[in-house]
């Protein structure tokens, strides 16, 4: 897409953020659920079916487009840019790999009637998803699934899931619809609480979509690690602004924050990780989300934006510590960010084993 429909993109997800996600996250986090409303405003906007092709109801939107209008969702709320992003996510899938036999569910995710999650986590075993107990089983041409996932990201809410479990010749990914898993109930979580985290049991149908690597599913995670990138970025920048103008309107011994030297340095370290963050991020789209890239920018990003919402919370001091500030929120939902799609230990794996790729 042209760099202005990009910026244009960017500029429409910025103003719905500020209008109708800045005005309720903070409401959302104290009771641990967003608004019903959220989601239909989504939808209307098109953000569920960003990266499926318009011949399927979709968007159409290249990488670039869509993670600069993740970040700026994210911008207004951090764990409503991850409901998008694991529907998003959802739907690439069957986009990619589903063969033409999940064109019903493709468009209503595209459309936002359906929303997607991503259940890759098993109860014991955490993330090693190389040990998978989830098993799907194949009877004739027909496929059953049946086992647990944990910590599946918008499970209570969504209608299909895609699956990583364990087949005879190895682990897959697979469509599940709602009426083959039910949702336990949500964890009770430090961060990102506008959302729900939930256990998942899996008991059906199931319908094929492709092979995963054996390296963590390695064919779902560049996007995912690169959607969490994003939506780091997005939160980082709302930090900083935040700061900004904290330091520009308190005093201290007569003075505003802003003329200190030490706020000063604090300010610019936080724009310049928040900057080259997004630059790794862009530069990821750009490569079409290859794993090294995107594990990258999901460190960077993800400890980028740990770092700034810590100086951030800082500079407010006291009042940074305080529920009644908005700097609290987006520390906790920052340390979320280093661990969902890929802790940080995981993403280094990852970009140690690409420096050898070819030895």
């Amino acid at each position: 897409m042209s760099t202005e429909t990009t910026i244009e993109i960017r500029g429409l997800a910025r103003d719905f953020a500020r209008t109708d996600l800045r005005t309720g996250t903070e409401h959302w986090d104290a009771k641990g659920a967003f608004d019903d409303a959220v989601v239909p405003k989504l939808a209307e906007l098109g953000f569920f079916g960003m990266l499926v092709p318009e011949t399927s109801g979709g968007m159409g939107f290249d990488l670039s487009t869509y993670v600069a209008a993740l970040e700026e969702i994210a911008w207004g709320d951090a764990s409503i840019a991850l409901l998008v992003a694991d529907s998003v996510i959802a739907a690439d899938m069957l986009s990619r790999f589903g063969r033409g036999a999940h064109d019903d569910a493709l468009g209503a995710l595209a459309s936002g009637q359906l929303l997607g999650c991503l259940a890759l986590a098993e109860t014991e075993t955490g993330t090693d998803l190389t040990v998978i107990e989830t098993r799907a089983t194949k009877n004739g041409d027909a496929w059953t699934i049946k086992g647990r996932k944990r910590w599946v990201l918008n499970g209570d809410h969504a209608g299909v899931a895609v699956v990583l479990a364990r087949t005879s010749d190895g682990p897959a990914f697979f469509a599940v619809n709602r009426d083959a898993f039910t949702a336990g109930a949500r964890a009770d979580t430090m961060g990102l609480r506008g959302i729900a985290f939930v256990e998942i049991e899996l008991d059906g149908a199931a319908q094929y979509l492709t092979a995963a690597e054996t390296d963590s599913g390695a064919t779902l995670d560049p996007l995912a690690s690169l959607s969490a990138a994003a939506i780091s970025v997005g939160l980082a920048q709302a930090a900083l602004e935040h700061a900004i103008g904290y330091a520009n309107v308190r005093e201290q011994f007569g003075t505003k924050l802003r003329s200190f030297e030490a706020i000063q340095h604090k300010l610019a370290e936080m724009a310049t990780r928040t900057a080259s963050a997004r630059a790794l991020v862009a530069q990821a789209a750009i490569n079409g989300a290859d794993g090294a890239t995107a594990s990258i920018a999901k460190l960077a990003a993800g400890t980028g934006a740990m770092f700034v919402t810590d100086q951030a919370v800082q500079i407010y001091g006291g009042y940074g510590y305080m529920r009644d500030y908005p700097v609290e929120k987006l520390m906790r939902d920052a340390k979320a960010l280093e661990i969902v799609h890929g802790t940080n230990e995981l993403q280094r794996l990852r970009i140690a084993s690409s420096l050898y790729a070819d030895n």
